[in-house]
Order: C-alpha cells, then sequence, then structure tokens
C-alpha cells in the first residue's frame, strides 16, 4: 500500500515503472511529539518577540507565519480542523470604529459652554454696569447745569449781577469731555486685559 495523492493506494511492485519519480516522507528522525511541541513552542516565541520588537510587518515573520506555527502546534496536539481555533489572518477584516464621542469628551465640552457662557454674562453684566454708571453720571450733571441756571437766575434777580451763565456752561463741557476721555482709557486698558 502507498499513499497517492492523499489516498492509500494498493501497488503490486513487479508492476514498478523504473521511470516514475518517487519521494519518500519517513517519519524517523523528527523527534517526538513533545519534543516537537516544544520546538513549535520556542518558535512561536521568537516569532512573536520579533513582531514585538520589529512591528507586526517585519522581514523575518508576520501574523500569517506565526498562524501557521499555532496551527502546526493544534495539529501536533492531534487536532485535524484547525479552524476551531484559530482563523486565518488574511481573512481579518477590523470592526467598524465607533462615531460616538467618549462620555469624558462630551461632560468636557459642556463644562467649556457653561464657563464661556458665564465669561459672556459676566462681560454683559460689566457692560450693563458701566453703561448704567455713564447715565447716572449724565444725569446729575444735567441736575447740576439745571441747578446752576436756577441760581444764576435767583442771584441776577436778589442781586442784579449778571453772571456769565455760558462760561460756566463751557467749562462744564470742557470737564464733561475730559472726564468722558479717562472713562475710554479705562474702558480700553480693560479690554486689552
Amino acid at each position: 500500500m502507498i499513499r497517492f495523492a492523499n489516498q492509500f493506494v494498493p501497488i503490486d511492485p513487479r508492476a514498478w515503472n523504473a521511470n516514475m519519480d518517487v519521494s519518500i516522507n519517513v517519519a524517523l528522525g523528527r523527534g517526538t511529539d513533545t519534543e516537537r511541541m516544544m520546538m513549535l513552542r520556542q518558535i512561536g516565541e521568537m516569532q512573536k518577540e520579533a513582531m514585538a520588537t520589529m512591528g507586526a510587518v517585519n522581514p523575518l515573520t508576520d501574523m500569517q507565519k506565526l498562524s501557521n506555527t499555532l496551527k502546526a502546534m493544534t495539529e501536533l496536539a492531534g487536532f485535524k480542523d484547525t479552524s476551531q481555533f484559530w482563523s486565518d489572518p488574511s481573512q481579518f477584516q477590523a470592526p467598524p470604529q465607533d462615531d460616538k464621542p467618549d462620555i469624558n469628551e462630551q461632560l468636557i465640552q459642556v463644562q467649556i459652554q457653561q464657563i464661556q457662557a458665564d465669561i459672556q454674562k459676566k462681560a454683559a453684566e460689566l457692560q450693563l454696569g458701566r453703561e448704567k454708571m455713564f447715565m447716572e453720571d449724565d444725569r446729575k450733571r444735567d441736575e447740576l447745569e439745571a441747578e446752576l441756571y436756577v441760581k444764576a437766575e435767583e442771584l441776577q434777580a436778589k442781586y442784579g449781577t449778571q453772571l456769565n451763565v455760558e462760561k460756566i456752561r463751557s467749562d462744564m463741557a470742557i470737564n464733561r469731555e475730559v472726564m468722558k476721555a479717562q472713562a475710554d482709557l479705562i474702558k480700553d486698558a480693560a479690554r486689552e486685559e
């Protein structure tokens, strides 16, 4: 009996053709199954080390070769169907990435938005406070100016003395412009900070 194309075929040695090519694979000298398993385990460890050192794709070995080593170990252990234990790396397809953002990133974004909203609110409150202050200042100046006219008229009626109200008004306008310029400088300095 000989094995021919993975099938055992009976053969009569008398009808042997001398022109036939024969290759003989003798199971002697390969070591015991335990020794072969230990050697395959060492080869697998060396392949893993090479891949860890030089990356998954390197000139010494790759995932397909490591898969072959693991399959040979499985066959040596007595399991003929290695696909029960090992997949073919060439058939592997990575699962699609989830586009869901991380919950921590979402929390950080919400906190950033809250902080920005608080900053805008505080800036609006400061601006409103400045505007109120300037409006109050203008109202007080108008009251003082009206009071000045009333006092000037009272003095003129009481003592018959003519006051130069226009001079007083122009001095107040100059003071008002100086104060506005100072306020604008303070605003500009606050914005630059």
